[in-house]
């Protein structure tokens, strides 16, 4: 699985970040950035940054997280070019949070943001500072478990809601937020 966020500075040289899970080690989650517009990529090599050639495989060694499920999603959310935030699901069935204030130059350790998560889906961020809101979809652990975790406080306090039984094996997910009103909607075996 993957996922793709474009920093909300739009210009001639816009950032682009990329998280992956690494098909390879499927324990990974791996970052990469480019700073223009995805005509050279860079990752974290050795504590360094190395670039990749965009029509050549991306690395499977720049790892930020370890110890996902396989095959399970990732994501990331682009807050500005700086604050990053991605979400996963670990080994232990726990929705964990990774953030960057550095454009991805070094990250938090994880923070458990929910648990008895099966798949993780979609994230949105609003708000900036100490107040960021962090709103992070899911599926628990039945696959008729809708779930939102929930964070006023830029991922310091969690809060976690699940609404059993709402729709049949609702993997496909999508989460929006406006005036902090939440809206999910759920694709799943009966439909939408």
């Amino acid at each position: 699985d993957s996922s793709i966020a474009i920093g909300p500075e739009a210009g001639v040289n816009t950032n682009v970040f990329i998280v992956w899970l690494n098909g390879n080690d499927p324990y990974n989650v791996v970052f990469a950035r480019s700073t223009d517009n995805g005509a050279i990529w860079e990752w974290r090599d050795s504590g360094n940054w190395a670039t990749v050639d965009p029509t050549a495989a991306l690395p499977t060694d720049a790892k930020v997280a370890t110890g996902t499920y396989t095959e399970k999603a990732v994501n990331i959310s682009a807050q500005d070019n700086n604050n990053l935030y991605v979400s996963y699901t670990d080994s232990g069935q726990k929705l964990q949070l990774l953030k960057s204030t550095t454009g991805g130059e070094s990250w938090s350790l994880p923070i458990e943001a929910a648990n008895n998560v099966s798949y993780v889906n979609n994230m949105t961020i609003t708000g900036t500072g100490a107040t960021t809101k962090i709103y992070i979809s899911y599926y628990g652990g039945s696959v008729s478990d809708l779930g939102l975790a929930y964070s006023d406080d830029n991922g310091t306090t969690w809060y976690q809601h699940i609404t059993t039984t709402c729709v049949n094996d609702a993997k496909l997910n999508d989460i929006t937020v406006s005036d902090d009103k939440v809206y999910i909607i759920a694709d799943g075996d009966s439909g939408v």
